[in-house]
């Protein structure tokens, strides 16, 4: 993702169960200038005009999910910061759908969503269908 003000607008990531009506999932780039999930601030004062791309560690059955975040290249080795704590999804079931929404104010961009990390040397740790990289 990458938002050309954070000052204005609201730029969302948003997954949803079966339908477009039921959220589980809500990453956003906010008018304050910080990226929140679901109410956890994951970053405080993002950069405007900067490609952020993030992971996204789903437990659906627990309903969490974890989000860390990395600035680096795509295609260099990359590294993500340390995953946020346990967020709570706000409904239940499984992931059905993918919504990016933007808000008035600013230029938002979407650039990619894998289910595998858009690095060249993905974290050894995860299994590939548990990474959701977007941005680059």
């Amino acid at each position: 993702l990458r938002k050309d003000s954070n000052a204005a607008g609201v730029t969302k990531f948003r997954l949803y169960t079966a339908g477009p009506t039921t959220i589980r999932v809500e990453l956003s780039m906010n008018a304050s200038g910080n990226i929140v999930a679901d109410g956890t601030t994951v970053l405080a004062g993002y950069s405007a005009d900067t490609w952020y791309v993030f992971r996204l560690t789903l437990n659906t059955s627990g309903s969490t999910y974890k989000v860390a975040y990395s600035t680096d290249t795509y295609g260099s080795a990359g590294t993500f910061s340390a995953d946020t704590s346990d967020i709570a999804m706000t409904n239940t079931g499984n992931i059905g759908s993918v919504l990016l929404d933007v808000d008035a104010g600013g230029t938002s961009l979407y650039d990619y969503i894998s289910p595998t990390s858009p690095f060249t040397a993905p974290a050894a740790t995860l299994p590939r269908k548990a990474l959701l990289g977007v941005g680059i």
